[in-house]
């Protein structure tokens, strides 16, 4: 069946690809239909580095979504990743005219081009521009200025840019699986869509969303995204870390992990041993206090990575409902533990921590409806954000559509 109610979102992980499917039924209401997962190694710390092997796993989430929702899709909503993402917050200024000048979306388009031209690397590109705010004359703080007068605009955005090579791999990977991009989303930002609320954005809040190659991450305040960040290097470094210290495959590190790993001491079981299989069949035993003794210094290396950046977005004050972590390295044991043991406020006390889990969605299975799928289903409300629009105004180009002010029906009938 094919269907023109149809939002998918397909996240290209480090580890797997997965893709999500959701529909817009006669009624108006919004189902996920379909979801998959597969493994796939095509990818390196975020960025494609085998385009057939990605290609193969994108054909076969596509492929299983697509059969379990009983759908044919056309176009996907695709997340972007890597070292590569760069970002910075910039500002543009007009002048409108009179001071009973009217504001329309012309004028949010001329700012947006003003506010959008900075010295790039000429193999760059911008991949989103994100608005903060507006002022008009004297006003600021403004969210959607549409309609209101005044004789100079000036917008606050905030940009994120990648490589040019690393995006037209991506398409080139969507498209050589049959598929249309109907937008490329920096997984941060997608993930945001999905697991943070309304009070997160606003009050100021840290995303954090671990993933094996990566850790992305999204500062926001007062409803707005002051500062994205990509740190190579994830939960599958833990799992690396896991296989040189004990000697022994990846997979079975993997598995020692997601079964006995644990990311502080503190939330170590008392006693009991764990068997490692080694190569040839012989099997040892250790203890999970060995096993923190691998994985913690490297969890310790992320946690404080994500400080430095936070300290760049105005430090840890600017984030007072705290951080919510996502993604599938948030998963180990400890890991709030830890995380509550870093982040701390001026008087050192912890900054609340939570697990990030789509929170839009209702009726959701059990393995949907976690942190591994934070950034695909995160896609389908970016998508429906960029669907659900005014047909008479034309956004520009990777504009948030947030900054418009368009009434969505759909979108403010399910999400609001």
């Amino acid at each position: 069946m094919v269907s023109d109610n149809l939002i998918v979102g397909l996240d290209l992980g480090t580890s797997k690809v997965a893709a999500v499917i959701c529909e817009i039924n006669d009624d108006g209401e919004i189902e996920i239909v379909g979801w998959s997962s597969v493994p796939c190694a095509g990818l390196k710390k975020g960025i494609i580095v085998d385009i057939d092997i990605t290609v193969r796993a994108i054909e076969a989430a596509v492929r299983a979504a697509e059969k379990m929702a009983d759908v044919h899709v056309n176009s996907v909503f695709v997340s972007i990743s890597g070292e590569h993402i760069s970002s910075l917050n910039n500002s543009g200024v007009i002048a409108v005219g009179s001071t009973t000048t009217e504001i329309g979306p012309s004028h949010i388009e001329r700012v947006v081009e003003a506010a959008k031209a900075v010295s790039m690397n000429p193999n760059s590109e911008i991949i989103h521009i994100l608005s903060r705010d507006f002022r008009v004359d004297d006003q600021g703080g403004i969210k959607d200025p549409v309609k209101m007068s005044g004789s100079r605009l000036e917008a606050a955005v905030h940009i994120v840019m990648g490589s040019r090579a690393a995006t037209q791999n991506v398409l080139t990977s969507v498209e050589k699986a049959g598929l249309k991009v109907a937008d490329i989303v920096l997984s941060s930002v997608a993930s945001a869509e999905s697991c943070l609320t309304e009070d997160d954005k606003n009050l100021g809040v840290v995303l954090v969303d671990i993933g094996a190659g990566t850790t992305d991450i999204a500062v926001f305040t007062r409803e707005a995204i002051v500062h994205t960040a990509v740190l190579p290097v994830g939960g599958g470094h833990v799992t690396n870390d896991m296989a040189v210290g004990l000697n022994v495959t990846t997979a079975e590190a993997e598995r020692l992990k997601l079964e006995h790993g644990v990311a502080v001491a503190e939330a170590c079981p008392r006693s009991g041993q764990v068997i490692v299989n080694l190569d040839g069949g012989e099997k040892i035993t250790t203890t999970a206090k060995d096993l923190v003794e691998i994985i913690n210094p490297r969890m310790e290396e992320i946690f404080t990575l994500v400080l430095k950046e936070i300290n760049k977005a105005g430090g840890i004050e600017c984030i007072p409902r705290g951080v919510v972590m996502t993604g599938g390295g948030s998963r180990l044991k400890g890991c709030k533990l830890l995380a509550e043991k870093i982040f701390r406020n001026q008087d050192g006390k912890p900054l609340p921590v939570r697990e990030g889990r789509p929170v839009h969605f209702k009726g959701l299975s059990e393995k949907i409806n976690s942190a591994e799928y934070a950034t695909a289903s995160g896609l389908l409300v970016y998508g429906l954000k960029n669907t659900f629009v005014d047909d008479d105004i034309e956004e520009p180009e990777g504009f948030f559509p947030r900054a418009w002010g368009v009434v969505r029906r759909l979108f403010d009938k399910f999400f609001g």
